[in-house]
């Protein structure tokens, strides 16, 4: 759950935390502990992190996996196709509802068979790929109950839903001394609830000396740590208290309205030379052709030649060859 780039080693941090759930006879001799949250923010971090690595070598830490299963179950990009349908009612029934499926069992049980085109250069055909994507691309809410009992006719593990009173806090997630902000206020579509046009931030926001924390070449105790760490351990003592907003059901002209607004800062539109005050706005269908062209050498030849001939023309309507006189 932890993945780190010491490649075979693990931090010794984590000994105490494994015996402890190794050595205990009964749940109630293992410390309470919020692994999901945890895991999140390792991830989090994991990205953040990522996006700073420039060696040929770097790759992104926390729980890749995760991002991998929540990625399957929204986007129809690099998503496998499973064989088998839907999980069996049958298959790992508990009757306490805590030995069964979770919302990742299908992809992680399951045979997978990826597409037979393999490409060399994965991240511009990925590109391409989602920026190509439609509104009606994406599962929006695959937490939905009917989107469960299709995948799960049997229901899921408890464990799942159990916590789901954490799920809009706007309490911070913490893994060792790393704190994030989960900012569920900007993918409450996930939910089901109103999408704001301009999302609200945070009541109290994380200090940038506070995120930018790190064990190199520090030597602070556990206490010292603890100390600094304090504000945001002691806040999900009332985490179930300080909520987003989840009275308001999803707005779909809202959110196009949203769309609108988010778009131009995300994508480059080409649009015929115009007056700017005369340019229609945006809209979300405004995208690449929907056909994909990444990695064909035929597209690439094709596409040199019409250059070519475009350039000819030009050359021929607005150069005139000099004349001599003899």
């Amino acid at each position: 759950m932890f993945t780190d780039n010491h490649g075979n080693m693990i931090s010794a941090r984590y000994i105490p935390i494994a015996q402890e759930i190794a050595e205990a006879t009964e749940a109630e001799d293992i410390t309470q502990r919020s692994w999901g949250s945890a895991v999140l923010a390792a991830t989090y971090r994991g990205m953040c992190k990522g996006c700073l690595l420039t060696a040929p070598g770097s790759g992104i830490v926390g729980c890749p996996l995760l991002l991998q299963l929540w990625s399957w179950e929204r986007f129809p990009i690099d998503c496998p196709e499973i064989t088998g349908g839907s999980w069996p009612a049958n298959e790992l029934y508990d009757a306490d509802r805590i030995d069964m499926p979770t919302f990742g069992s299908l992809w992680t049980s399951r045979k997978r068979r990826f597409g037979h085109n393999q490409l060399r250069n994965c991240y511009p055909a990925f590109t391409e790929q989602f920026d190509l994507l439609l509104e009606s691309d994406v599962i929006w809410e695959p937490y939905r109950q009917d989107n469960r009992d299709a995948a799960y006719p049997g229901g899921i593990s408890n464990m799942c839903t159990r916590d789901w009173p954490y799920w809009m806090t706007k309490a911070k997630i913490i893994f060792d001394i790393f704190v994030e902000e989960m900012s569920q206020q900007r993918v409450v579509r996930q939910f089901g609830l109103r999408k704001l046009v301009e999302p609200p931030p945070p009541n109290v926001l994380l200090p940038p000396r506070i995120h930018k924390l790190t064990r190199k070449g520090s030597n602070k105790t556990a206490a010292g740590w603890l100390q600094i760490l304090a504000p945001y351990v002691t806040g999900w003592a009332t985490a179930t208290t300080r909520s987003w907003d989840a009275s308001e059901p999803f707005d779909l002209q809202e959110f196009q309205e949203y769309l609108r607004t988010y778009m131009p800062r995300t994508r480059l539109r080409l649009s015929q030379a115009c007056d700017p005050l005369e340019m229609p706005p945006a809209t979300q269908w405004d995208t690449y052709p929907r056909h994909s062209t990444s990695g064909t050498r035929h597209h690439a030849a094709q596409l040199t030649a019409d250059l070519q001939d475009d350039a000819a023309v030009y050359t021929l309507a607005f150069v005139r060859p000099t004349s001599r006189t003899v």
